[in-house]
């Protein structure tokens, strides 16, 4: 029965994340990502030119890259509220289904390290004439640390110390790095391999107590959450709950707005905007990374790409701002025309696109050395958030009002 269990909500699961799949790898934004890939790949391959062999810090680098990607990833269990009730009876079955829950967690990794090994193997050679050989040894090494962690978050929901065995998931990794890039690669990985037999006979200790069931529920509740906010970067997600906080410190931003009856949904929607980490923490999300691609990037055109595109996603991200407050009562008997609801959106958008497009301008104008390379992008980025503005929002608005 756990083993149908497992199989079937595997199954939900994998469905569920080839719809959203589907809505976030869209034909505009796969095109976007091939443009950004050739963009990055041609920016890392003229910044590998320009690095001397033995440079010191090619190497720390590529080892804190791999580090953090091991690190990342968590015990995907697909548990529901449900079963803190229903299965309860059957605890000791439930040790097959965890296990399967890991050999299921190990699949992403195992893509997301061979392609970050494939990355950060130009580091690697430049830093410590790593052979294609060790870079193997160095994969495989991290993949048995991946599954060491996720054999102790299976301990960990069993009542072992779950601080403790975080110290030693990122103890272990630098170890594993530091003995595999400045000592031996062979020493590295069969280290490894001791310590998962290590957390294996602890799985097993530790599965003889009384499983810790709301711990479970938490650890996937803030998994799955993680997920659905990266989906909800590009398209809604019905069970995701936002947050709402009050950010009085950011009351400086709605002084600007005159307190007149016009300016309503105008200071609603900043309001909104503000407190709703939805809307808010995307916009900032966005904004950092644009920036740190700005700031990284020297070619005018890539550049221009990346302002516009980044530009886009803010824009399209933050359309349902548009109907957050419907259902409030006070605003249906409150003497307002839809008109003035449109207007004042589309100033509020305008604001934000402003802000990010002159945060970008500064940006361009600090780290880039060329005239070409600083007026191009504002301006092509300039049109498009003009276009974005003044056509493409009316429109997007349009259908809204008609769904």
């Amino acid at each position: 029965m756990i083993k149908q269990l497992w199989q079937k909500r595997l199954t939900t699961h994998l469905r569920t994340q080839s719809k959203y799949l589907r809505l976030v790898f869209n034909e505009y934004f796969l095109l976007a990502l091939i443009f950004l890939i050739g963009a990055i790949g041609y920016w890392y391959a003229q910044g590998l030119q320009q690095i001397k062999p033995h440079t010191w810090w090619c190497l720390p680098l590529a080892l804190l890259i791999l580090a953090l990607v091991v690190g990342c990833f968590s015990l995907v269990t697909l548990i529901e509220a449900a079963d803190l009730t229903f299965l309860l009876a059957q605890e000791k079955q439930f040790r097959s289904y965890l296990k399967q829950a890991r050999n299921y967690s190990l699949i992403l990794p195992t893509g997301a390290l061979i392609l970050s090994c494939f990355f950060v193997t130009p580091l690697l050679a430049l830093g410590g004439q790593f052979t294609p050989g060790k870079v193997v040894c160095l994969a495989l090494g991290l993949l048995v640390c991946e599954a060491a962690i996720l054999t102790n978050a299976i301990s960990a929901c069993y009542g072992s110390q779950a601080w403790g065995l975080i110290i030693e998931k990122w103890l272990g990794l630098v170890i594993f790095l530091g003995v595999s890039a400045y000592c031996s690669v062979i020493l590295g990985l069969v280290g490894t391999i001791l310590w998962l037999i290590g957390s294996e006979k602890r799985r097993r200790r530790a599965s003889q107590q009384v499983l810790q069931w709301q711990y479970l529920l938490n650890q996937e509740n803030q998994r799955s959450y993680r997920v659905k906010r990266f989906y909800n970067l590009f398209t809604d997600v019905p069970d995701l709950n936002s947050k709402v906080v009050r950010r009085s410190w950011l009351d400086w931003c709605l002084k600007p707005i005159k307190l007149k009856s016009e300016n309503t949904y105008l200071y609603l929607l900043a309001r909104g905007f503000l407190r709703n980490s939805e809307y808010s923490n995307l916009y900032a999300r966005l904004l950092v990374i644009e920036l740190c691609l700005a700031a990284a990037m020297h070619n005018a055109l890539f550049l221009s790409l990346i302002m516009s595109l980044f530009l886009y996603l803010v824009e399209f991200q933050l359309v349902p701002l548009y109907r957050h407050y419907d259902h409030h009562p006070l605003l249906q008997i409150y003497p307002l025309t839809s008109g003035q609801k449109k207007v004042n959106f589309q100033k509020l958008l305008t604001n934000l696109l402003t802000v990010q497009w002159l945060l970008g301008g500064i940006v361009v104008v600090i780290f880039q050395n060329s005239l070409s390379a600083i007026g191009l992008p504002l301006v092509i980025s300039g049109i498009v958030g003009i276009i974005l503005v003044m056509w493409v929002l009316p429109r997007q608005l349009q259908k809204l009002k008609h769904s």
